[in-house]
């Protein structure tokens, strides 16, 4: 009986250490999110009953570090995994998938030679009338050529901001970063984009913490045990 409790807490103890670092690093290895702040400064007629431009944006984009690209000049990324904003107290969601993408482009034709643009498609959201959230982008466009020195690999940093000086998807009062909604009625609500920077990593939940737990008491136990019996021994 003793023996069969000693070999099940060293099989407890291997099991947990082992499978917990696998999950957590397959959880977390790749993932990178960025956080992102903006104001609203434009709103199609249309979308007035909903955004005004007192409101804000914050939010955050997921993506999956290691995919590879997809062309060049630009060079698109389908990393995109979770992307969650708020425009004052209205929140979106998309997960991703085939039409969200990564884009970079570095030294290509003018007017607009570097770029870093966000595209998220479909996004899911509240309505106004009969109009549904269609597509929302992040543009930091540049037609200086200066703000970026590569395509590839996906940047794991966020790109610096003050680089940037176009926006192709609705006009500001001073060129640079830029987001915006659009429905699919065709009507936009967007403005500036303030703030571009990278959230902490994430740390292993609770329910792992207490598995890799469990696993080294019940390697604490059997060493304990196995001690005990070599002395009885002698």
């Amino acid at each position: 009986m003793k023996t069969r409790v000693r070999h099940g807490l060293l099989a407890i103890g291997i099991l947990s250490i082992g499978v917990v670092p696998a999950a957590v690093e397959e959880a977390h290895a790749t993932l990178i999110t960025f956080n992102f702040q903006g104001t609203v400064s434009s709103v199609d007629a249309s979308l007035s009953t909903r955004f005004n431009t007192t409101q804000t944006l914050s939010g955050s984009y997921t993506f999956e570090s290691t995919t590879p690209g997809v062309g060049s000049m630009p060079t698109s990324y389908l990393a995109l995994t979770d992307v969650r904003f708020t425009i004052g107290s209205n929140a979106f969601s998309s997960p991703g998938g085939p039409l969200s993408e990564i884009a970079l482009q570095n030294d290509g034709g003018p007017p607009i030679k570097d770029f870093y643009d966000v595209t998220v498609q479909p996004v899911t959201g509240p309505s106004v009338g009969t109009a549904l959230p269609n597509t929302f982008a992040i543009r930091l466009q540049d037609t200086t050529g200066t703000a970026l020195s590569s395509e590839a690999p996906l940047p794991p940093t966020p790109p610096n901001l003050a680089s940037f000086n176009a926006c192709s998807e609705v006009t500001l009062a001073t060129p640079g970063p830029c987001w915006a909604l659009e429905y699919d009625s065709g009507a936009k609500v967007g403005g500036p984009l303030t703030s571009l920077t990278l959230a902490p990593a994430a740390v292993p939940e609770p329910s792992s913490l207490l598995l890799l737990g469990s696993g080294l008491t019940g390697l604490g136990l059997w060493g304990k045990m196995r001690r005990g019996r070599s002395s009885d021994a002698s």
